[in-house]
């Protein structure tokens, strides 16, 4: 989930109440949607749950055709499905969706109403449905006449590229691409799918012909088309993350209508996709907070779930970006402890938020008014109030007897988030809903690294067995205190995938003339002296043989070498200069003498706002955690801020919340544009790339202060939050 906040919800009642949108001025809806789970033999929900939690044993094709065969023998069958179908058909309705477990039916909501045994209020149903007398014994349960949005995204929106990303991580070797693999993602709004073209020309990773796959469910709205509540942010970041993470895969992208039947029937259709071996790894940033998912929906989509589990495709899921309080949103205060859906589920591997900097901490700044507002973020955790707890999670040093949350994390924190692209503009993009995609992503990469084409199902108990294979963190907050060992945090901590990837897919333990791997990182030290960290990690392909030295050299770009090095140490303080970007470049030596491939990291530094010539009214504003400099902002028309830098580029990055106004920039004397800083919600930082010069040359740029803002702002303010001179 991210911090342009899109936080889940779903309603409170077996009648789902609306979350992203008010409602009940609504008209009735024309159509309406039912969704009828069909009957079961006894013990077949516990069978299908015991299947779920059995990982398949190889990647052979002899075990594939027989899992599958196990999961057609409890399916509910055909004939079940066909009587529905033509019960449906003779009263008139239409077959939206139907395998062997559920059939959704779609209608005018007045007929729907009296074949299911309610009466309509505002257009929804007023009471629970029942089923008719014709359908008894071929259909369990019925639910819907709701069209009401059900789900929040979890997504926030300078940031990691693909390879600091995979670097961070520990992906260990080349070949890791998701080549062979397919990755499905949940999506609840149209989008713009030249914003995956553009970050993967920018990431050097162009996308293949049928690289990415539009599969529509229960007749969503026009899935090339955003809808206006911004959340095309979360489908933009996704796709992202998965090409950073894994640029070889394959995306199949599912879209359905935010509805209680549209998210089940998509949870289902990913289920069924599975099945059939069109994926082996999925994700979703979507969500909802536990206590508002009524029982019917939970089960509708645990039964999707385990046949996903069955069938070996892993599912990940956003725990939250409201901490400890995923109920709370701006404008709907609940300081209750509350976990997320689907994140809670058992089945599911719940992604919880972390920042990453000098040391990787979890993420979360929680500060409720009771009341008021809720200005809380940070990682979801948490006990959940609806499921027991596994037997994976029984030998954990917290109290209760209930499923805890997160399993995993990874980078959360916009600040510190992926660099992606949204409306043709490049943001920074974080939350639980960067999370989920890149372990969904990595998990691909990991596939492919094995030459495996086939999935793992449930990893809970690998996971758990293997505290070797994370990095624990043991500082931060998001309400709940990371610790030693699993918290409510963090959960397990963050991946070594050197070393799970291998215990995730049977890899064979590597040849001691494998080479070493190496992890490079690089930080810019809160403070406006231009200091960095640089900071790095190795690990030998054989544990028995060992590290010896590391090979280090931070470069200037443009320049010459800063700092080089042959060296026992993982880091080193330098002080650089304002403006200019530095590369880091590690080669691990093991004791056997074999060298590892180079891995690197960069470093640009802003130049600092005391570099800059102001007049009119600039306050110092700080962003918690991030660089102090270049932190100014004024709401005065006329204000000025000039600054001289020598590069190809100028990127601004300024913050855009509801108090934005109009601000032009001037470069060498001439204005190229008015910059809007106005939006909707507070969205951490928009950067804007300011010239695009042929040649390095040194330029003036000036920003003025218009003071107009659009109809509905609630101020004019423009802050600065950094300003960096590209050498490229």
């Amino acid at each position: 989930m991210a911090r342009f906040r899109a936080v889940a919800a779903l309603a409170a009642a077996l009648v789902l109440g609306a979350l992203l949108r008010p409602s009940a001025a609504l008209p009735p809806p024309a159509e309406g949607s039912v969704r009828l789970a069909l009957a079961t033999a006894p013990g077949t929900a516990a069978a299908l749950h015991r299947l779920a939690r059995s990982p398949l044993p190889t990647p052979a094709p002899a075990a594939v055709r027989d899992r599958r065969t196990a999961l057609a023998a409890l399916a509910p069958g055909g004939a079940r499905r066909d009587a529905v179908r033509a019960w449906a058909r003779a009263q008139g309705l239409v077959v939206a969706r139907a395998d062997d477990w559920a059939v959704t039916v779609t209608g005018p909501a007045p007929t729907l109403a009296r074949l299911f045994g309610t009466s309509l209020a505002h257009g929804r149903a007023s009471s629970a449905l029942s089923v008719p007398a014709a359908l008894r014994g071929a259909v369990a349960s019925a639910h819907g006449l709701d069209d009401r949005p059900v789900m929040r995204a979890r997504a926030v929106p300078y940031g990691l590229t693909g390879p600091a990303l995979r670097s961070t991580y520990g992906v260990p070797l080349l070949g890791w691409t998701g080549a062979g693999t397919t990755v499905g993602t949940l999506n609840l709004t149209g989008w713009d799918p030249t914003d995956l073209a553009t970050y993967a020309a920018a990431a050097g990773t162009p996308l293949a012909p049928g690289q990415v796959t539009t599969v529509a469910v229960d007749n969503p709205a026009n899935p090339l088309v955003p809808d206006g509540t911004g959340d095309d942010f979360e489908v933009a970041m996704d796709a992202q993350a998965i090409l950073a993470a894994a640029p070889a895969a394959k995306q199949r992208m599912y879209f359905a209508p935010n509805t209680g039947i549209g998210t089940a029937d998509v949870f289902a259709q990913m289920a069924t996709d599975g099945q059939a071996g069109l994926l082996q790894v999925a994700s979703t940033s979507w969500g909802l907070c536990e206590p508002d998912s009524p029982a019917w929906y939970r089960d509708a989509v645990a039964q999707s779930v385990d046949l996903m589990l069955a069938a070996g495709v892993t599912l990940y899921a956003a725990a939250g970006d409201a901490g400890m309080y995923d109920c709370s949103r701006p404008g709907s205060v609940d300081n209750t402890p509350a976990v997320d859906f689907p994140a809670s589920l058992p089945g599911v591997v719940a992604v919880g938020g972390t920042r990453t900097g000098l040391a990787e901490t979890a993420w979360g700044t929680i500060a409720a008014n009771p009341g008021t507002s809720f200005a809380g973020n940070g990682g979801g955790g948490g006990a959940s109030a609806a499921y027991a707890r596994p037997s994976w999670q029984a030998g954990l040093a917290q109290p209760g007897t209930t499923r805890l949350v997160p399993d995993v994390s990874s980078v959360a924190d916009p600040s510190t988030g992926l660099g992606m692209v949204n409306g043709g503009s490049w943001w920074l993009g974080g939350g639980t809903s960067l999370g989920a995609p890149t372990w969904a992503g990595l998990t691909a990469a990991a596939l492919s690294g094995a030459g495996r084409t086939t999935g793992v199902g449930d990893v809970h108990a690998l996971l758990y067995a293997h505290p070797e294979a994370f990095r624990d963190i043991t500082a931060g907050s998001n309400g709940y205190p990371a610790t030693e060992g699993f918290d409510l945090a963090t959960g397990l901590g963050v991946p070594d995938w050197s070393v799970l990837g291998p215990l995730l897919t049977g890899m064979p333990v590597p040849a001691d003339s494998v080479a070493p791997t190496s992890t490079a990182k690089a930080v810019l030290v809160t403070g406006t002296d231009g200091r960095a960290r640089f900071s790095w990690s190795g690990k030998d392909a054989l544990p028995s043989s060992g590290l010896a030295s590391y090979d280090v050299k931070v470069t200037q770009v443009g320049g010459g070498t800063a700092w080089q090095a042959t060296t026992g140490a993982t880091s080193h303080d330098l002080t650089l200069s304002a403006g200019r970007a530095y590369v880091l470049s590690v080669r691990t030596r093991d004791v056997a003498g074999n060298l590892g491939p180079a891995a690197t990291a960069h470093v640009v530094v802003p130049y600092d706002d005391t570099l800059a010539a102001r007049s009119g009214t600039w306050v110092r504003r700080s962003l918690t955690g991030d660089y102090r400099g270049s932190h100014v902002a004024s709401a005065t028309r006329g204000s000025r801020l000039s600054f001289a830098a020598t590069g190809r580029s100028v990127v601004l990055g300024l913050v855009k919340a509801p108090t934005g106004g109009y601000v032009d920039v001037y470069v060498d004397g001439r204005r190229t544009t008015r910059l809007d800083t106005w939006a909707s919600s507070t969205r951490l930082r928009q950067l804007v790339r300011i010239g695009a010069w042929s040649t390095s040359a040194r330029h003036t740029v000036v920003l003025i202060v218009v003071g107009a803002h659009r109809s509905g702002a609630t101020g004019s303010a423009v802050r600065l939050d950094s300003v960096t001179v590209s050498p490229w």
